[in-house]
């Protein structure tokens, strides 16, 4: 990479010139050649002898050395980390404000499709709504002007630091290496807080409640106790992909993709090493690993989390690919896990035995940020039977409803789609269209809470709705995908591993199918909710 060749281009100190030596601002006839730790001044020999004379001092050369190290230390963090972090976080902050710009979009369709049942409510609701959409943005805006205001400041005194690197002049330095080490202190605590809507779009639907409460009619009024929804018919959303990118990976396959902004984390389980990638194929960053994992899942800090069911442990990530184990599940074995973006929780995949056919436990838990086990899913409460056979992967929607990839026997899978509380809504094998059963490679979970599911057996990434297990769309790119493993799915963009080692990259849209307009009927008194 380009910027982690400046450190080698300066790290020769004779390169630089040698600082020159001031007088005392308070003895004129005597030069500075001594520093006080305790004060952070630059002293000559009297005012060390008077002022400072039972203070920690050391010679003003060994105070400039150190000062020196530090600063050029500093520099390449901010030129090898903090300048590519700033990026990231501000890539982010773009594809946010894209998804939410198109999540509004959706809504307010959704709003004017049934205006004349609501004609009571409807411009209060839009005005409320526009000004909460217009805060978020606006809230989302400042921060990435602050990103923006951030990086340009940090990059002006990055470049000031090395102009006062080379002039040396030893006071300037020791200055210069406080101010940019206070400025990275700072950016390691900041907190990049993106805003939240106050009308959650959940199961493709508007809690009609919800609405009435934001705008305080139910403080005016009685409403029936049974709540009223304004449906979004899911069947009506019409999704459209456009191709972005594809390329070929050095690794035999991709068996994980992460997506982090603009980038990828992408890895080889058997080859225990992965990388950070750009849409375009250049890595930015390696990993080796010391376990073989199954899955691979990311915190709302975009820190990763690794099953390893060798071990029993869910492990964590750092950035340099060193490990550390975050949950002991012995003597279970993790394979299948996420994090919801609901809650934070942690939902894993449990076995006691990784053979199939195996009589052992077999559930999905969620654990809280605490540590706390908060839910088991292993039984139907219905026919009191076993829900899983061998667990591989699981996934949360934004409705709550857990779905988890199972394998029947060695040529059979299905999907399992249960509710919040771990009630059994449907299993998913495949539909008469399809040419074979499902073999679910992997599954994500859209802003809609469509399931897409990466179909390795018939070559394409399928759409199913959430409630009923249809098949709404169905994603191919000039014929098959060839054997489509691993996705990755953030804001409007879909990774998909495929054939392998290959990499194809799709925008996703969605907007509502154009449908003619019934006639009007006359106009009624009353105003029906549906």
């Amino acid at each position: 990479m380009k910027r982690n060749s400046f450190r080698n281009k300066h790290s020769n100190d004779a390169d630089l010139t040698r600082p020159l030596v001031p007088r005392c601002n308070f003895h004129s006839s005597e030069r500075l050649n001594a520093f006080c730790r305790d004060c952070q001044k630059v002293l000559c020999t009297v005012c060390l002898a008077s002022d400072h004379r039972n203070h920690d001092w050391c010679e003003l050369k060994k105070a400039g050395d150190t000062a020196h190290e530090q600063l050029l230390e500093v520099l390449h963090d901010v030129n090898s980390k903090w300048l590519l972090h700033l990026d990231v976080r501000a890539e982010q902050t773009e594809s946010i404000l894209e998804e939410m710009e198109q999540e509004n979009e959706i809504m307010f369709r959704e709003i004017d499709s049934q205006i004349e049942r609501i004609i009571q409510f409807v411009n209060t609701i839009r005005e409320k709504l526009k000004t909460d959409v217009k805060s978020r943005l606006e809230t989302a805006l400042d921060l990435k002007t602050q990103l923006k205001s951030k990086k340009d400041n940090l990059v002006k005194l990055f470049k000031h630091s090395w102009t006062v690197l080379q002039k040396s002049k030893i006071p300037n330095v020791i200055q210069t290496n406080r101010h940019l080490r206070q400025m990275v202190e700072e950016l390691c605590s900041y907190e990049f807080a993106f805003p939240k809507s106050r009308i959650e779009f959940k199961k493709g639907r508007i809690d009609f409640e919800s609405l009435m409460d934001m705008i305080g009619y139910n403080e005016k009024s009685s409403v029936s106790s049974e709540k009223q929804h304004i449906l979004c018919n899911l069947h009506d959303i019409e999704s459209k992909w456009t191709l972005q990118n594809k390329f070929s990976l050095r690794m035999s396959k991709i068996e994980a993709i992460c997506p982090i902004g603009e980038a990828a984390w992408i890895y080889n389980s058997r080859a225990k090493a992965g990388g950070l990638m750009k849409n375009n194929g250049e890595v930015i960053a390696m990993h080796n690993l010391d376990f073989v994992f199954f899955d691979v899942t990311k915190t709302e800090y975009d820190e990763l989390l690794m099953s390893d069911p060798g071990n029993c442990m869910v492990r964590s990530i750092g950035p340099s690919g060193r490990s550390e184990c975050v949950l002991d599940t012995s003597p279970l074995h993790p394979t299948g896990l996420c994090v919801s973006q609901l809650n934070s929780d942690l939902l894993v995949c449990l076995m006691s035995s990784l053979e199939m056919g195996g009589q052992g436990e077999r559930k999905v838990a969620r654990i809280d940020t605490a540590g706390d086990w908060k839910q088991t899913i292993e039984i139907d409460d219905v026919t009191g039977e076993r829900l899983f056979q061998y667990l591989r992967l699981v996934r949360e929607n934004f409705n709550g409803d857990v779905i988890v990839a199972n394998k029947v026997t060695s040529h059979s899978h299905n999907i399992i789609v249960l509710n919040s509380i771990g009630r059994l809504k449907f299993k998913f094998k495949g539909t008469d269209s399809l040419n074979q059963t499902v073999y679910p490679s992997d599954i994500r979970c859209d802003r809609l809470c469509r399931i897409l599911v990466s179909d390795f057996n018939n070559h394409a990434v399928l759409f199913i709705h959430p409630e009923d297990g249809s098949v709404l769309q169905v994603l191919t790119m000039d014929g098959d995908i060839p054997s489509p493993a691993r996705l990755g799915f953030q804001g409007n963009r879909l990774w998909i591993g495929y054939d392998g080692n290959k990499i194809l990259i799709v925008n996703v849209t969605s907007k509502h199918r154009e449908v003619r307009k019934p006639e009007k009927e006359t106009a009624s008194k009353t105003c029906d909710i549906l």
